[in-house]
């Protein structure tokens, strides 16, 4: 990559249009080796989404990340678009394995599922974390908020989904708490604390699925004592017990 003053003007013009919000920017560097600093800057220009000036430093700095969230989204094939969006029902870390059980791209001709989230993470869509073994993914909160919102009325669906895996993935935990040494089980299972938390909400917000919460709410003890997370235990399962013998 040579740095010359062309580039470097087109660098600038960048800047500005992200107001130099570190996350934005980031996003736009990712798509340079694939765009160009050139299509970059034209596409920027000629966005009608690009905001105007905001009365407030905050709420500009807010909308600038939005519209950098929106440009790359744009720019995504469909299996990226649907890829993007239903992992997003992960509340936390999730693996490659954890994401062949949810996302659902057409058979046939669609692309490896990961390549795809090889591919939104060096497009800073999604982050890969330091020295998980093995590889473990998650959101920025905002580029999670957006997914889901993209998700629309699926989300409810894949909620569904998502709780019929964690009750699969608390089963073999359960199974294995007595055999794995204990580095070993937290290294495998410990991160999926957050699914389970997601899954007991959707279970019983509205009696979506009753028993399938009581189940996974058994079956997740080891969560809760491995991580010392006794006081919520006992408050889930209370508030469970009180659904139950409600109304």
């Amino acid at each position: 990559f040579e740095l010359t003053e062309k580039k470097l003007a087109q660098i600038a013009a960048i800047c500005r249009a992200f107001d130099g919000v570190p996350l934005a920017l980031e996003i736009a560097a990712a798509r340079v080796p694939s765009l160009g600093l050139a299509a970059i800057t034209q596409d920027l220009a000629l966005s009608s989404e690009w905001p105007a000036a905001a009365a407030g430093r905050n709420a500009a700095r807010h909308r600038t990340l939005g519209d950098a969230m929106k440009w790359s989204y744009r720019l995504l094939n469909p299996a990226e678009q649907t890829t993007f969006q239903e992992l997003a029902i992960f509340p936390g870390d999730f693996t490659l394995p954890d994401a062949e059980q949810l996302v659902s791209l057409q058979p046939g001709h669609a692309p490896r599922l990961l390549d795809v989230i090889y591919g939104l993470a060096e497009k800073s869509l999604i982050t890969l974390q330091a020295g998980t073994r093995p590889g473990r993914y998650r959101y920025l909160s905002m580029l999670r908020a957006y997914a889901l919102e993209q998700l629309g009325s699926r989300a409810d669906t894949l909620a569904e989904k998502h709780a019929h895996f964690v009750d699969r993935r608390v089963s073999q935990a359960l199974r294995d708490w007595t055999s794995l040494p204990t580095t070993q089980w937290g290294r495998q299972y410990e991160h999926h604390i957050d699914d389970i938390r997601a899954a007991l909400s959707w279970a019983f917000q509205e009696s979506h699925d009753r028993p399938l919460g009581l189940r996974i709410l058994a079956r997740s003890a080891p969560f809760w004592i491995q991580l010392s997370l006794h006081d919520e235990c006992r408050q889930r399962i209370t508030a469970a017990l009180e659904q139950v013998e409600g109304p």
